[in-house]
This record gives structure tokens, sequence and C-alpha cells, in this order.
């Protein structure tokens, strides 16, 4: 039976959790050039949904995801770019989507049960300064060039109240081991009494030591609104792991920042493995905050059953001669009679006399009219006492065989070992032939069976397949 999206007055199953985990990824594109969509595949939805909240970078289009209000910010006349933050439904509530005026980055603010923790999360993608997006920036119409990083500092003074501040993204900087470190800044000294906009010292641990002309002008925004990275510098991430892996090498280019007030409810900061999806690997970290979690398997549970719909016809005057003669029987008339003399004096009483009458219609309408679809359909099966899992994500092409599933798999196994050792030769070279070959085999996959489906149509055969 269908189920409506009303709740009904019981108590909803919920788990309190202690953390919230957020996951920032530039996913380069959120569709795959032959398997389609990125949302349809499991793999890439079993990241995503190992958060509560995702921050998506070079998404290049809207995206959605079921069971998350996602917040989309898209460049007008450009491919390019594009971001998305998803928040689980369950905790939706408590966000409020911020203007930024700027499609380079997005803010969303959590208002918990407390207001003064209140934070806000910045989702932020700064293109390379050679793309071609910045080089029609650059040239514009008149108007003065801003970077994104100017773009946020105005966006900041123009917004004073956002309470505590969580920067990720992908910013396209390099800043080596260098960081801001908040034993350095005393928040109660006069401006002139602070030497730099950063320190010069070692703040962090990180493989990538390289420290790029965009990595200073970040290590200076990062000062200027006390933020510090959590790169290398929280548990989780001792190491400083890279977190972009391409052919040409390795860097840290996407980051996770907080303010002081912040840094105190980090628990963990975590780069994971490299996989087929993009060559951005996704970074979570979690916070301390206490928040309700809904499953969306128990939301289900706490669904009403959606009414039957009947099929009604007002010519047909056999139809509309039983309705009335039911009426007549000794078991409705009493039901009747005693919903007439019922005296209602309040709201409750009223709702409770329409409740009744409506299921005095609802029973000669099970006994009269024919109903859309079957009747009884069977309960879905019970597994180890619950609702046995519905699959929400469509099936694989049919062309997507067992050659395919194979050749997937091993390009998982090389994408881990190889993001774990971006400098090993051999490594890397095994990992792109493989990616090469797997997608080789897909398109010649997918060509050779829309061939054979238009010899199919061409001969007149059927060519439903059962999905």
């Amino acid at each position: 039976m269908n189920k409506t999206h009303r709740l009904p007055p019981v108590a909803q199953k919920v788990t309190m959790l202690e953390n919230l985990p957020i996951l920032s990824w530039n996913i380069h594109d959120s569709v795959m050039s032959q398997e389609g969509p990125k949302m349809e595949d499991s793999d890439f939805v079993n990241i995503l949904t190992q958060s509560s909240v995702f921050c998506l970078q070079e998404t290049k289009q809207d995206f959605f995801l079921p069971n998350y209000e996602c917040f989309n910010s898209t460049r007008k006349g450009s491919r390019s770019g594009g971001i998305c933050i998803g928040v689980h439904r369950s905790i939706s509530k408590q966000v409020k989507l911020v203007k930024t005026n700027c499609p380079d980055f997005q803010a969303i603010t959590f208002y918990p049960n407390d207001m003064e923790n209140k934070f806000t999360i910045i989702n932020v993608y700064d293109s390379p300064e050679q793309s071609s997006y910045k080089s029609k920036r650059k040239a514009g119409n008149g108007s003065p060039y801003m970077t994104t990083l100017e773009h946020l500092l105005d966006f900041k003074a123009q917004n004073p109240d956002l309470g505590k501040i969580l920067l990720v993204g992908d910013l396209n900087a390099r800043t080596g081991n260098t960081n801001f470190d908040f034993e350095d800044d005393d928040p109660n000294s006069e401006p002139d009494e602070i030497p730099s906009s950063h320190p010069k010292t070692s703040g962090r641990v990180s493989k990538d030591q390289v420290l790029n002309p965009r990595g200073n002008l970040l290590l200076d925004f990062l000062a200027c609104n006390r933020l510090s990275l959590l790169n290398g510098n929280t548990l989780g991430d001792i190491f400083g792991e890279y977190t972009s892996v391409n052919y040409n090498g390795a860097s840290v280019v996407d980051y996770m920042a907080v303010t002081p007030e912040l840094l105190e409810s980090v628990l963990s900061f975590q780069v994971q493995n490299l996989n087929k999806f993009s060559d951005h690997k996704p970074c979570i970290c979690k916070i301390k905050h206490k928040h309700n979690l809904v499953d969306a398997e128990d939301l289900l549970e706490t669904l009403e059953d959606a009414p039957k719909k009947y099929k009604w016809d007002n010519e047909d005057e056999k139809l509309q001669f039983q309705f009335h003669a039911i009426q007549n029987s000794p078991e409705f008339v009493q039901k009747i009679t005693r919903i007439a003399e019922t005296q209602c004096t309040d709201r409750e009483q009223v709702l409770c006399l329409n409740e009744e009458l409506v299921s005095i219609f609802q029973d000669i309408a099970d006994v009269i009219l024919p109903t859309k679809g079957p009747r009884n359909k069977p309960d879905r099966k019970i597994v180890s006492g619950k609702r046995k899992r519905r699959q929400r994500m469509k099936p694989k092409a049919p062309w997507f065989d067992v050659s395919c599933i194979n050749g997937k798999r091993e390009l998982n196994k090389l994408s881990k070992s190889y993001g774990k050792n971006p400098t090993n030769k051999k490594l890397r070279d095994s990992y792109y032939e493989s990616r090469r070959s797997y997608r080789k085999l897909i398109k010649l996959k997918k060509s050779a069976f829309i061939e054979d489906l238009c010899s199919d149509i061409e001969r007149g055969k059927n060519i439903n397949w059962s999905r």
C-alpha cells in the first residue's frame, strides 16, 4: 500500500547522535561520460550517505540525492564549477541558507536548540588561475575583477552574525606545511601589535611541501578571519595526506578550516581513499553536535497508509442503487443514527465525529466499489524483525555484465593502492592503464548493446527486457 507524507501522532524512531559528520568532495562532474549520473551508482551514494551534511564542488549542474535537502549554486552561462550542499532531511529544519551573491561559494547556518552554539558551513570552489572561467571574469564587462577570496571577505563583512565557521572546499592553493595558529593570535591585542598576517613557522604536517602564491593568499585570508586548517593538524590526518592525485602528481588543495570556538568541537578529520569517481579524495570531519537523526526506513514506519482510491461511475444506476440500499441495512442504519444523535461541544468532538462518518462511507465503499489496483497487496517481507530494505537505486544497465563488474573491482583496488602511494610510478601506470581499459570496455559494451537493440527493432523483435 502506498504511503502518505503525513506523519501520524506517534513517536518517531530517532537516533541521538553525538557527532555531526560533514563531508567535502570535489566530484569532478556529477555525471560519468559512459555510465550516466553518479548518484545512480551505489558506491558513489555510499560515500555521501556516511555524512549528515555533504559539500560538493565541480558538480557542473544541479545535484539531488534522496533523503537529503540539496542547495545548489551553478555558474550562469558556464558548464564549469557548480557547488552543492546536501543536508539530511531529519536535521534540515535546523538549517538556513545564507545568500552569498557569488556562485563560487555558498553558506548554510545551523541553528541548534541553544542559539549560542550556532555555526556556519561555507562551501567554496575556487577555480585554477589559468582556467577559462577566470580568464572570462578578468576580461569582464568593465567592472573591476575580484577574486573568490575577496568575495568571501565581503560576504563575511556583510554577515557578522555567522557564529562559528567551518570553511570547506577545493581552494586550488598549496600551503605547504604552514598554518594559522591560534596560539599566535591574541584577540584582545590591537591590530598594530600583530606582527604578521600569518605565522612564518610550521603549524601542521603535510605530505605536500609546496607553498605557492595562491597558498600565501589563502593563508592571509585564514589569518584575517581567524581560521585554522584541519588538514595535517587533527586526529585522523596526522600525516597530512594528499587530497588530489592525478597523472602529473599529487597535492593538497582541498581543505577544511575552523574558527577557534569550533575547533574545540572537532573530533576528527580524515582524507579518504581515492576512487574512480574523481581525482580528488573525499574529506570528512566529525563535529561534536547533539542532534536527532531519523533513519529513512524508520521514517517509512511512521507514515500512515494512503487511503484507497475508488472508482465511481455517475451513470451506473446499479451502482447508485447498491450505494443507497446498503445504507438501509440494519448495521449502517444503527451507525448513522448514532452519529446523527451525537452533540458536539468542542473541536475535538467534531473531529472525532467526522472520522466516524468518513469510516462509515469507507466501509460502504469497500463492499460495493472496485478499487484502483489490487485491494490487498501482500505485505513486504520481514527480515530479522525489520522490514526488508527497499532497493532505492536504479539497477545497472543491461550491458553492464560480468566483465564490467570485474573491471570495476580491479579499478577500485588499484585506486586505493595508488591513492596511498601516489609517488609510486609502477602503481601510477597500472592505475591509469586500468582506468583507460575500463572506460574503453564500458564504451564498447554500451555501443554493442545499442547496435543489437537497433537490429532487433528493425527485425520487429520484442525488445522488452525484465529489470
